[in-house]
């Protein structure tokens, strides 16, 4: 008896469709009763795309099952739900001069074997026909979007994007959720910490446009989205001057998967090994660097006085390179205006570029040095920009001065209140690691400091030497 496996599936349009799969099952089992075949699994992929690159669980089983010899036949109600990528018709091409395998069955369509030449035309024919129908409708979809978005019209998916809302099918501006924006950015401008920024967010009820509570990734997607600068017919939301400040900030980081560096221990990602020169990462209370990230495990040093050594440090050079007003103002500063207007000029330049690449007027291999070179130029100026915003985090920096002795601060030229905490309570206000705190160390610290290296102990002894500690300035800081 000829052993079959049902394959059905619906696309992302028919995702909500609950028709579609019971009417494939009952018309390929009502084929498979016929033919007297036996239907060992019957496998459902709904909602899912069968020509983008996505994994179809489904389909995968399908495929194994042939693979494994437990199936003769593939039994679908039409091709255009198995297949619509000529790289997986040309999968079950391989898979048949290697095993065998070719047989399908269908309950709308023609049946195939592939052990017949003109039937491995046909597939090749079908193959073709369906990718060029899949093609076809994308182009059309995508156009569809782009009359839609110059109209204002919202294109996504069931929920709009956060600082939006819906209304008779136009987007518009949510002037609540725009608000928070607005603050947000306002904060991040002052020095305040994106991660206590989402921390009092979330306190306040404040969800996702998803309803989820926020994360400083999730901020940091949303504030980098060219939809809130009115990108592909949306309202803008932020003004140009909003729009320096976020990419000033973020501008210089380099995102990595996993867990932000810093989140527990201020100076993550700053330190390296003077020895082999890999970044020492912070695990309980030392920073080591570790043979498993690739470095030589050679060298260590305890967190919590390099921590306090290294903001001592950062406090003086905060407090050196600025006047007397600014260190009275100790809050938020504007942009340098003329490293804003170069900012503008650049992103305008870019522009023009694309757009003369995209009419055909230049050709890629002639723009992609000048596009190389503006984006050089406008990192330069992002971080000029964000050089001139960095002020006190929150808390200001007349409050960290007070995690110190009046005589440690006056000993590095620091004549300000101090709190007069000793080395120990130091270490006691550390023990929990609250983010808000390590965030706010950390965000002077990176404003000031481009790296530290931690070089070899030359002398036996538990105390700290700061001789080991080597820290390089930023030029502008």
């Amino acid at each position: 008896m000829t052993r079959v496996a049902i394959y059905t599936r619906t696309s992302r349009a028919e995702g909500g469709d609950e028709t579609s799969i019971p009417v494939q099952l009952a018309d390929c089992r009502e084929r498979a009763e016929s033919e007297g075949w036996d239907v060992v699994a019957e496998y459902v992929d709904a909602g899912i795309s069968g020509w983008k690159r996505k994994t179809r669980p489904g389909y995968e089983a399908v495929y194994a099952d042939a693979a494994e010899g437990r199936i003769d036949a593939v039994l679908v109600r039409d091709y255009e739900r198995l297949l619509r990528s000529d790289i997986e018709g040309k999968r079950w091409l391989d898979l048949y001069d290697a095993q065998g395998f070719g047989r399908f069955v269908f309950a709308d369509e023609a049946d195939i074997n592939l052990s017949r030449a003109r039937d491995r035309k046909d597939w090749k024919d079908r193959v073709s026909a369906a990718v060029y129908y899949s093609d076809r409708l994308s182009e059309k979809v995508r156009r569809s979007k782009e009359r839609a978005r110059a109209l204002g019209e919202y294109t996504g998916g069931v929920s709009e994007p956060y600082g939006y809302r819906r209304v008779d099918g136009a987007l518009q501006v949510d002037p609540q959720e725009a608000g928070v924006i607005h603050d947000v950015v306002a904060r991040i401008a002052a020095g305040v910490a994106l991660n206590r920024i989402t921390v009092d967010l979330n306190k306040m009820g404040t969800t996702t446009s998803k309803g989820a509570r926020w994360r400083p990734v999730t901020m940091r997607r949303l504030l980098l989205s060219d939809h809130l600068l009115g990108a592909r017919g949306y309202l803008p939301i932020l003004s140009d001057e909003e729009a320096a400040v976020v990419k000033a900030r973020f501008a210089h980081e380099k995102r990595k998967v996993g867990r932000p560096a810093g989140r527990r221990h201020p100076l993550g990602g700053l330190l390296r090994c003077g020895e082999c020169g890999s970044n020492m990462t912070g695990a309980g209370a030392a920073y080591r660097c570790t043979s498993s990230a690739g470095g030589c495990g050679r060298i260590s040093i305890k967190a919590f006085p390099l921590e306090r050594h290294v903001l001592l440090k950062a406090l003086r050079h905060w407090y050196e390179g600025r006047s007397g007003d600014e260190v009275a103002q100790d809050g938020p500063s504007k942009p340098d205006p003329e490293a804003l207007s170069e900012l503008r000029q650049i992103e305008e330049d870019l522009q023009a570029t694309r757009a003369l690449v995209g009419d055909g007027s230049m050709r890629p291999a002639d723009a992609a040095p000048i596009l190389k070179q503006l984006a050089e130029r406008q990192e330069k100026a992002a971080k000029r920009v964000g050089r001139s915003l960095q002020t006190a985090p929150e808390p200001p920096v007349s409050r960290l001065t007070q995690m110190f002795t009046r005589d440690e601060l006056r000993a590095v030229g620091i004549d300000r209140p101090a709190g007069g905490a000793s080395a120990e309570e130091f270490h006691l206000r550390w023990e929990d690691r609250e983010p808000e705190a390590v965030a706010a160390v950390r965000d002077l610290v990176t404003s000031q400091v481009e790296r530290i290296t931690i070089h070899r102990r030359e002398r036996r002894g538990k105390s700290f030497d700061p001789t080991r500690v080597q820290i390089a300035w930023h030029e502008s800081a």
